[in-house]
């Protein structure tokens, strides 16, 4: 079915839990002061410390058992991580004391906070290198060396830090059509078709049906050579989300048997290395940029010059595009 877009990893980003020290319990004041020994001064009972102050709704959860696992702010609202026997669970705290579960977005529609995904997930690239956050779930892990698996001659993968920076400057771009288009060199594409036909970006989530439509309403023109297809693999879907490794295992350029048989079988490898999280990341930057809040998306130069989106499923005619 259509989703909502949900841009949880991409550009997504980690919570990382800043661990609360535990408060210690002051010794109990005695009912009395001792006797004051002769010619020492006595000074006077110190009042404990208070305790920190919590949300009420919050210090509800504590006195239940659980345990505050990390915090933070998004804006200005406070969000807290709590460690409960069915596992962690992410809230937003009002002013008022509500509190909230769900999607946070900025005034530009950008989300800054999904406490409903398997991990809370922050779309900040530069927020994330200030505090120390991972991208993803479970991480970015490592780079390889230059030597690992580049035995094609092909260069070496470049610096996370670069990385995470042009990832940055992706994130903040133009939004729109036009904006996008500009920018879908640097997106991860599967590409099927003749070289020289028109040509068409589809921004699909793996566990979406219409997406799968579209994959087979688009073969006949394709195998025809009437048509260049660039699928853009996204995550929209909780099934995706939940399954990320699966969808990691699309990135790898090209890849056109493997997408088929995805979406004949549902067949399909699984990742977890930084270069296909990067690669992900990058897409989601360009589908949020986009502002087409569903898959499939589809963005095309027309004959006009002009570049069109149509958002959902579309029977798309090769005549309308441009070579």
């Amino acid at each position: 079915m259509n989703g909502r877009f949900l841009p949880t990893l991409s550009i997504a980003i980690l919570v990382a839990g800043v661990a609360n020290p535990r408060i210690a319990a002051p010794d109990p004041l005695p009912t009395e002061p001792p006797a004051p020994s002769a010619g020492v001064p006595v000074s006077p009972p110190v009042a404990p410390a208070p305790a920190e102050a919590y949300p009420a709704a919050i210090q509800t959860l504590l006195d239940r058992g659980g345990r505050l696992a990390g915090r933070g702010v998004v804006g200005d609202l406070p969000f807290w991580t709590i460690e409960t026997p069915a596992g962690q669970q992410t809230y937003v705290t009002s002013p008022r004391g509500l509190m909230i579960r769900g999607q946070v977005y900025d005034s530009g529609g950008l989300l800054k906070l999904d406490t409903t995904a398997a991990v809370p997930v922050i779309l900040d690239p530069a927020r994330q290198r200030r505090e120390g956050l991972e991208p993803l779930l479970g991480g970015m892990g490592p780079v390889p060396p230059p030597s690992a698996g580049m035995t094609d001659g092909s260069p070496p993968p470049p610096a996370l830090d670069d990385s995470l920076a042009a990832v940055e400057t992706l994130v903040r771009g133009a939004t729109g059509p036009e904006a996008v288009w500009a920018d879908l060199g640097q997106a991860t594409v599967i590409e099927e078709g003749a070289r020289d036909a028109p040509l068409v970006y589809v921004f699909i989530d793996p566990h979406c049906p219409y997406c799968h439509q579209q994959w087979r309403l688009l073969r006949q023109a394709i195998t025809d050579g009437r048509l260049r297809v660039r699928w853009v693999p996204v995550v929209v879907l909780e099934a995706s989300k939940r399954q990320l490794p699966r969808v990691l295992g699309l990135l790898p350029p090209n890849d056109a048997e493997g997408l088929a048989r995805w979406m004949t079988r549902h067949v399909g490898e699984s990742r977890t290395d930084a270069q296909a999280k990067l690669a992900l990341v990058r897409n989601q930057a360009l589908f949020g940029r986009l502002q087409a809040n569903q898959v499939p998306a589809l963005l095309y130069r027309a004959a006009d010059g002009q570049v069109i989106l149509r958002a959902g499923l579309s029977p798309l005619a090769p005549a309308v595009t441009a070579r």
